[in-house]
């Protein structure tokens, strides 16, 4: 398990187009993503940025600041990557 100091450094909404949206929540030293229109799941660490899914086959890589804070993530599904910047809300 992953210092709850480095969830914390993910949690936020993630833009893959205008109404698709990944946010990412932390709950019970636990981290969950969530698409737009679609069921909260977890994901689990694999390293300090790479997080997989146990539901579908899909891994999510958080792309960090030099204070390490995610700015971006690359969800990886199906051979293809899709990046998502940070936004604010």
């Amino acid at each position: 398990m992953l210092a709850p100091a480095i969830y914390e450094a993910y949690v936020g909404d993630y833009e893959f187009a205008p109404e698709l949206v990944l946010t990412v929540t932390t709950e019970a030293q636990r981290l969950f993503a969530q698409l737009t229109g679609q069921k909260q799941l977890e994901i689990f660490p694999e390293s300090a940025t790479e997080f997989f899914l146990k539901i579908v086959d899909a891994q999510l890589t958080f792309v960090v600041d030099e204070t390490g804070k995610a700015v971006r993530v690359i969800l990886h599904q199906g051979g293809i990557d899709q990046v998502a910047n940070r936004i604010a809300r």
